[in-house]
């Protein structure tokens, strides 16, 4: 009897220190769920065309290239009316800068067939950038860019511009791709330049002129972090000074493979039962938060890095995607293997280890669409799940 009593009491305990911790839980997201929903009320749509109205450049930090969920929403935000009257402009990290102005000429033309933009999509990917651009976010914006456009008069087309320095002019050689490689030391600040020399002339004509940027990772930060090179965003901040508001869209540390504060912020939306919405985070419990989205120790927090933030579905909606129908077609499997041994032949001479074979299987199966989620979901949602038990 003495002996089912203890059984008993150790269970009762066991009961309470686990009843304990989950509203131990529950009360650790209490805050960031009172902000959601008192505070979260505009889509994340409607928040970027709200930071349009107070400023003149707006950064979106996009999350991994591959996933194309964020692609959607950057479509209805550049379909929106007030995007078309007064901001009209794109650049994007993702392609090459040489691909204007082939690709301006391609997103004003109305006048193709379903088959000659297929044939143009398929171009514009092979030639994103050296050597392979395996991801199917940049034929997919392309595509829904044209589709836009072909809705507008010629005035109110909207414009993109690649601004990445990845490529090789001409016909690639290894003293190309070298030289390549020793200019992409200054990256981020040849790609801000690039942006700020077409953002002034459009301004010469146009002295209200605005543009969205999408920039990926760090290169949306407006502030230095340690273990990283300068930052396109930093230099675009410098230049255009509190007329450039830059917003992170929800992600999960690629590095760590692992959900932001833990899941406490994924978990918060999900208890909020809010899957889509904008907000500044100064002045919100998110923006007090230390700074995870960035692999190494820092001493920063989300509001010293960002302006606000974007909640556009949850990482179990994510869905990264690859290849493109037809990709390695027309002779772009030999382009490609050529010019995947030459990069890797280079950069290896570089870091002085050996070439790495070419994947033949990976480059085949880049001729047609892969769909699959995120890395690590199962460990993800686990960690997010426990703020809500």
């Amino acid at each position: 009897m003495k002996t089912s009593m203890n059984t008993l009491l150790t269970l009762l305990c066991l009961f309470l220190f686990t009843f304990s911790l989950s509203a131990q839980s529950r009360k650790d997201i209490d805050s960031y769920v009172t902000f959601l929903e008192d505070k979260a009320k505009l889509s994340a749509k409607d928040y970027v065309i709200s930071m349009f109205k107070k400023n003149d450049i707006v950064i979106l930090c996009e999350r991994h290239h591959q996933e194309l969920k964020q692609y959607d929403l950057l479509l209805e935000i550049i379909q929106d009316p007030y995007f078309i009257e007064n901001v009209g402009v794109v650049f994007t990290e993702v392609g090459s800068q040489i691909l204007n102005p082939e690709l301006n000429s391609f997103l004003q033309n109305s006048a193709l067939s379903e088959e000659e933009i297929e044939k143009k999509l398929l171009h514009f990917q092979r030639q994103c950038m050296f050597s392979v651009w395996e991801k199917s976010n940049f034929a997919y914006f392309l595509r829904g860019i044209h589709r836009i456009n072909k809705r507008l008069p010629d005035n109110k087309k909207v414009k993109m511009y690649p601004a990445d320095v990845i490529y090789v002019e001409g016909e690639a050689t290894e003293s190309k791709v070298l030289d390549m490689l020793m200019n992409m030391i200054n990256r981020d600040e040849r790609m801000a330049d690039y942006i700020i020399d077409n953002f002034d002339n459009m301004r010469k004509l146009n002295p209200n002129q605005k543009a969205l940027v999408i920039m990926n990772y760090r290169h949306a930060y407006k502030k230095e972090v340690p273990n990283s090179s300068d930052n396109a965003g930093l230099y675009l901040v410098e230049k255009y000074s509190d007329q450039v508001a830059n917003i992170y869209i929800n992600n999960y540390n690629t590095q760590k493979k692992q959900p932001l504060q833990d899941g406490k912020w994924d978990a918060a939306f999900k208890a909020a039962n809010i899957k889509d919405t904008g907000f500044n985070f100064d002045g919100s419990p998110f923006g007090e938060d230390y700074f995870d989205h960035w692999a190494f120790e820092n001493e920063n927090t989300y509001k010293m890095m960002f302006d606000g933030f974007i909640y556009y579905y949850p990482p179990e909606e994510f869905k990264l995607v690859t290849g493109l129908p037809g990709f390695m077609e027309d002779g772009f499997l030999e382009e490609a293997i050529i010019e995947t041994e030459m990069y890797d032949k280079v950069l290896s001479g570089l870091k002085k280890q050996e070439p790495t074979p070419v994947d033949m299987e990976w480059l085949k199966q880049l001729n047609s669409i892969h769909i699959k989620p995120i890395p690590n979901l199962d460990s993800i949602t686990i960690s997010i799940n426990k703020w809500l038990e």
